[in-house]
């Protein structure tokens, strides 16, 4: 799933550059695919609020919270001896969550950071924003967001890293919180969508903290909550054998809400501001796509998304998805010599990640060989 939303991200940025957001279905779908990246967000919610959501269930069961296992390369474990949360329960061990936290994302991150401002040492460079040492530093530390002029040429798709930053740190406590409601843990979800509907309302209609509101963490909290969501409930989907007709129901569930995606009601395709009523609607329907899609996937077999190819590429998403834009910017300009909104979306779709993935897979690789190092020693 991650392959495919880094994808549909470099896709929907290549058409930007393309001139390909026309007032059509085509250009509208285009425009829409920026939907991918509150998918990351939902993958975030569900993935890694499971150990919670065990200890919750472990607790109303009346057992010892946490026993329930490990969760793979983008969990925690849920072993006794972690920290406690309000309820006295034992819960994921926190040390451990942010170790795994810190080596997935800061290494690739902080690297192609420092990379794309050494390369704008000498590359010449049409935007005075994030320039210098204020910039940088905002960049290192996930704060480029807050505020207007602190994004440099090249990094502009990692706002969304500072919303995951944002959701990592708040986690534990929105675990926390799960635990403790135990059999009314949907209120923690419920609770983070109307905070983004809250906030969505708040700077649409006055604009009290500047520009950039409408990419702070709040904003997207409804995305992490559908992924939490569907933790909360996956187990039951399976256990009522729904498996055979779940997947296609969700799948068709997501494309209608895409299908509303596409028309005025969410909102402008261009970089026009919307109306409350359709800055609301869209970023919704976002996080309703999100939950939808992660749900589809988490029931029955993988399918083709669980293929060897598929789960390859799956595995340097996130290094393609730091790459992509900076690689993009080189195609564009010095490879394909277009100028801005000229060109053909699928030749710099093609040619970005001929040069992308390989640069994906080697930074996967060094950081993978780095951790290895560091744990041996």
């Amino acid at each position: 799933m991650r392959a495919v939303a880094a994808f549909a991200v470099c896709v929907t940025h290549a058409a930007f550059w393309a001139g390909d957001y026309t007032p059509d279905l085509w250009g509208a779908a285009y425009s829409r695919l920026q939907a991918a990246v509150p998918v990351f967000f939902a993958l975030s919610g569900f993935l890694l609020v499971r150990p919670w959501v065990a200890a919750a269930r472990s607790t109303v069961r009346g057992g010892a919270a946490g026993r329930d296992g490990a969760v793979g390369r983008d969990g925690v474990s849920g072993r006794r001896g972690g920290g406690r949360d309000g309820a006295g329960t034992a819960g994921p061990d926190l040390r451990r969550y942010a170790v795994h936290r810190a080596w997935r994302i800061l290494p690739a991150y902080w690297t192609v950071v420092t990379v794309v401002y050494v390369i704008y040492l000498w590359r010449p460079d049409g935007s005075t924003h994030g320039q210098g040492w204020v910039g940088y530093v905002r960049h290192m530390t996930f704060t480029q967001i807050y505020g207007v002029g602190y994004v440099h040429t090249g990094l502009s798709q990692m706002w969304s890293m500072c919303v995951e930053f944002a959701f990592y740190l708040v986690l534990p406590l929105l675990g926390a919180a799960i635990v403790r409601c135990g059999p009314r843990a949907w209120i923690v979800p419920a609770a983070m969508v109307a905070l983004s509907v809250g906030w969505l309302v708040l700077v649409i209609e006055t604009n009290v903290f500047g520009k950039t509101t409408r990419t702070w963490p709040p904003a997207y909290a409804a995305a992490f909550a559908a992924g939490i969501i569907v933790a909360l409930v996956i187990d039951r989907v399976r256990a009522a054998s729904w498996e055979r007709w779940a997947r296609w129901g969700l799948l068709l569930a997501a494309a209608a809400a895409f299908a509303v995606l596409l028309t005025p009601a969410a909102g402008p395709l261009d970089l026009r501001l919307p109306t409350t009523a359709q800055g609301v609607t869209k970023y919704l329907l976002e996080a309703l796509i999100g939950g939808l899609l992660v749900a589809a996937f988490a029931v029955g077999r993988p399918g083709v998304l669980g293929s060897r190819p598929m789960v390859w590429l799956g595995s340097i998403s996130y290094e393609y998805f730091l790459i992509h834009v900076i690689a993009m910017d080189v195609v564009v300009i010095n490879v394909l010599h277009y100028s801005l909104f000229q060109g053909s979306t699928w030749t710099i779709v093609a040619v970005t990640s001929l040069v992308t993935v390989p640069l994906a897979w080697v930074l996967s690789r060094a950081v993978e060989r780095l951790r290895a190092r560091a744990s041996a020693r």
